[in-house]
């Protein structure tokens, strides 16, 4: 089945096949594709995609010949490629025809400047589609939604907005319309085992910052730093670094 989307098939190719069916390549023609969980996909079925990807052609099931196809491809998943290569579940020679140009993406947690930007766009579509007026969440909402760690990332945040939305009986999302374990939610600092070395760092350079007031070249020798690097940090936090005040 999954063959079968990809490539698509030719009339007679199996039982209950009608007519020719184009696959997700051809749809795609002159356009990008999006492979979502890569790592997920079957270890047989990586070989023909792997052959996709290096002769720009697609055989149909059932088909004698070739269909050139100019698609750009973008894959994403949640595993670590690399590690899957070296427990032999993907093949090597597809991770690296794949990963022309990496992305990484750091989960939700990472990303605290973008949880409300976030919010705020599911809130106004599932208040379209409930047919329901909200203007936006409460303090305390957002302090929730912000505090939280979002195990699930997006597709959890997503759940969490839709279920307000449709529990919200103000104008406004209040904490109590949040699930159970976004509205428990607190910084309680990092926590080890459990946190990433980014989280790690982070907490320790926003932790040593506001015990020195502020000041950035404080916090670089305390933590051994250049103040260059604790700047680029808080840039990546989308915080303003602060400016030392200097005697006289």
């Amino acid at each position: 089945m999954i063959e079968d989307l990809l490539f698509g098939h030719e009339k007679g190719a199996f039982t209950g096949a009608t007519r020719d069916h184009r696959g997700v390549f051809e749809q795609a023609e002159g356009g990008s594709l999006f492979l979502d969980e890569i790592a997920d996909m079957p270890y047989a079925l990586q070989v023909k995609l792997l052959r996709v990807l290096q002769e720009r052609q697609v055989t149909r099931l059932g088909a004698q010949g070739s269909i050139p196809v100019d698609v750009r491809l973008i894959a994403a998943t949640n595993k670590d490629l690399a590690a899957e290569v070296e427990a032999g579940r993907f093949r090597e020679d597809l991770y690296y025809r794949l990963n022309v140009v990496h992305v990484a993406m750091p989960p939700l947690r990472a990303r605290e400047n973008d949880v409300l930007t976030l919010a705020r766009h599911f809130l106004d579509r599932f208040a379209r589609e409930n047919e329901k007026v909200l203007e936006g969440f409460s303090e305390r909402a957002a302090a929730k939604l912000i505090a939280h760690r979002w195990p699930g990332n997006v597709r959890e945040l997503e759940n969490a907005v839709e279920r307000a939305t449709v529990l919200a009986e103000g104008s406004v999302i209040e904490e109590g319309d949040l699930p159970i374990e976004v509205s428990s939610a607190g910084r309680q600092g990092v926590q080890i085992p459990g946190s990433t070395m980014a989280e790690i760092e982070r907490h320790a350079i926003e932790a040593t910052l506001d015990a020195v007031g502020g000041s950035t070249a404080r916090a670089a020798e305390m933590l051994d730093l250049s103040i260059r690097t604790i700047q680029y940090r808080l840039h990546e936090y989308g915080r303003a670094a602060p400016k030392d005040r200097r005697p006289g």
